[in-house]
Order: C-alpha cells, then structure tokens, then sequence
C-alpha cells in the first residue's frame, strides 16, 4: 500500500436536503403505495408510507414505532418488495434508481435483500437498530443507540452514531464510521478505511489521512474494538483504549490517544502508537511501527521490521531477530 506521506484521502461525504431532512413539497408519483396498520390494543393507528416519484427515487418511512422493513426482489428480477411489519407492496425494479429508508424512532430492523442491487440510503433514526445492505452501493446512518450494522456486496458507507455499536462491512470497499461510543467495527474483505471516533464529516480537499487522524483523535473518545479483515486497510481508532487488529492485508493502523494494543497480523504493515502507553505488535512481514508520546510502549518487532521513535520516555522492545530503530528515547532496555 503507498507510504502516509503520498496518500491522499480524497473521500469526502455530500450530504443533500433530501438526505438529512423530508421536503414538503408535494411528491410526483407514478405508483405511490401506502401501508397502514392499526394496532388493536390502542386503537391508534400507525401510518408507514412507500412511495415511488416519476424520477425513480423510492421512499420508505418508518413509523416511531417498531419497525420491520424487509426489500427483497423476485426471482425473475423484474419486481422490487417491501414489507413493513408483515404488509407488502410490490414495484417494477427498472423504475427505480434510488432508494431511500427511513426507519424513524423505535428499535427498528431494516434488512435489504442480497438479490437488491440499487444504489440504497438507510437511516436507522433513535433507537437500538438492526441495518443490513443490498449488494449495491450503500449508506447506511445508525443515528443515537446501540445500532448493528452490516455492509453488503456494494460500496459501503457506514456510520454508527451515538452509542455502542457493532459495525461489519462487506466484500468491498467499505468507508465505516464508529462514532461517539464504545464500538467493535470490522472491516470484511475489501480495502477499508475504518474511523472509530470521527465526525459524521471530513474535511473538504485533499487531506493526508494521518494529519487528519491527529486532528481528529479527541472527538469522542470512545474505547473501540476495530478489526480490517482481509483487504489492505486504513483505520484511524482516535482518542481511547482501542484494540486493533489489522488482519491479512498490507494495513495502516493508527491508534490515536490512549493507550491502545495494535496488532499487524500478515502483511506489511504501518502502525502508529499515538500519545498514550500503547502495545504494537506488528506480526508476519516487513512492518513499519511508529511510537511516540508515551510513558511505556511495549514493541513487539522481527528481523525485518522498522521501528521510529520519537519523545518515548521508556520502551520495552522484545526482538524476534534483527530490526532498525531511529529516533529519540530516555531508556530502553531488551
């Protein structure tokens, strides 16, 4: 994978009106659907609304309740279903280009099916939700409480929110956001970039990764649990006690503040302790391992690893075999 310094982060995140808040302007509507239910015990009738617009923007509400959405598609590919706690409609798949959910508050599950490929946002709204991807490109937002969220086949973009989340992404790139909270985020099989306590947005332009990591490491201090998977990945924990693992991949690992245990596992690997008393170890294949600004850093190196010190007040360094070290340290002992 290239070098930190010649990386550049190019992703940044668009967020539209339509995205973050409904228009009240009247919809166009080929084939509009409305589901309703009434629950018996209150006699309170709950409204959840699907909508098709001429342009081919599919809309899926929610109600403050509970909800159950389930998209699937047929067989033949031609029909696109949604079912809402057990009410379905049915559309023409070709009429549709985006599709837009929106949970609401409640502790919803909103699942579409592997079948589905069009491109898909999901909002999971307040509430201890459970979000899964299509195979098409997808963005998932979890909102406030402890969400589930898993990536499918397509691009993912995944944020946690607020809260105690668990984050898996897909077969492909995946772009996943833990946010404030104590998460365990996964990367899956494509080459991810993963944020543990970042904002919902980047910067605008082009911005190296780890000055970007550095600016961004006191945001929401969460302790996070973040594993790449297979695929060569970025992750950037920030500030808190993390535990990384980087997985098969050639990974750039960045713990942030805290004192955080890092591990390579194979491939080459950058790992980049932060302030803090971290553990980095950086496993099979020719590693690269940073520290700095902490009281004891525990490094675990072999005889083809690099290591770069810099204002270490003590490290402990337990040598499989040969190893270059640069940098400034007060004492280290083997």
């Amino acid at each position: 994978m290239p070098s930190v310094s010649a990386f550049i982060f190019r992703f940044r995140f668009e967020w539209d009106a339509a995205v973050t808040t409904r228009k009240t302007t009247p919809r166009r509507s080929n084939t509009p659907r409305r589901l309703r239910a009434e629950t018996l015990e209150t006699r309170r009738v709950m409204a959840a609304a699907v909508d098709l617009s001429a342009d081919g923007l599919l809309v899926i509400e929610g109600t403050a309740e509970n909800n159950r959405i389930w998209v699937s598609q047929s067989r033949s590919g031609e029909r696109l279903r949604v079912s809402i706690d057990g009410r379905t409609a049915d559309f023409p798949a070709a009429n549709i280009s985006l599709m837009k959910i929106f949970a609401g508050a409640g502790n919803d599950a909103v699942r579409v099916s592997r079948r589905v490929e069009i491109p898909t946002q999901i909002f999971g709204g307040d509430g201890n939700d459970r979000l899964a991807a299509g195979s098409g490109p997808t963005l998932i937002e979890g909102g406030d409480g402890r969400d589930r969220i898993r990536g499918g086949a397509g691009v993912n973009v995944l944020f946690g929110g607020a809260g105690n989340d668990r984050i898996v992404g897909g077969a492909s790139v995946d772009y996943i956001i833990g946010g404030a909270g104590n998460d365990i985020l996964r990367g899956g099989g494509g080459d991810d970039w993963i944020f543990g306590d970042a904002t919902n947005s980047l910067p605008e332009g082009e911005t190296d990764p780890l000055e970007y990591a550095r600016a961004n490491s006191d945001v929401n201090r969460g302790n996070d649990i973040i594993h790449g998977g297979r695929g060569n990945d970025m992750v950037f924990a920030g500030h808190g006690n993390d535990r990384i693992r980087g997985g098969v991949g050639n990974d750039f690992l960045h713990g942030g503040g805290g004192n955080d245990r890092i591990r390579g596992d194979r491939g080459r690997d950058e790992l980049v302790g932060g302030a803090g008393s971290d553990d980095l170890r950086g496993g099979l294949g020719a590693d690269v391992i940073r520290a700095r600004d902490g009281e004891v850093d525990v490094i675990f190196a072999d005889r083809l690893d690099e290591l770069f010190v810099d204002d270490i007040d003590r490290i402990v360094r337990r040598d499989r075999g040969d190893s270059t070290e640069s940098g400034d340290l007060t004492t280290a002992s083997v």
